[in-house]
């Protein structure tokens, strides 16, 4: 059992977290929500995300491979670029 102060405490807790969940609905409702995006995908200046030029080009790598029960390579023995991220 909680004491009055506790409970209290507790009402705090989940007001703050209403508040910053509220705020961070109003930014997504005026698309100022910006979030960190995956490898492979950026923002362009108008905000749009799009991929970069090398996930692009490389999106079919994985599926090009042979499938047997040895370890496959790293990528970078097939002559692709992976980003850093």
């Amino acid at each position: 059992m909680l004491g009055l102060k506790g409970q209290i405490s507790e009402l705090e807790l989940h007001t703050i977290r209403a508040r910053l969940t509220a705020g961070l609905l109003n930014k997504a409702e005026r698309g100022e929500l910006a979030i960190k995006l995956p490898v492979g995908l950026v923002r362009d200046p108008s905000g749009v995300v799009q991929k970069t030029r090398t996930v692009r080009s490389n999106t079919g790598w994985n599926w090009s491979l042979p499938l047997s029960s040895k370890p496959v390579p790293p990528a970078k023995s097939y002559g692709y670029s992976v980003p850093k991220g």
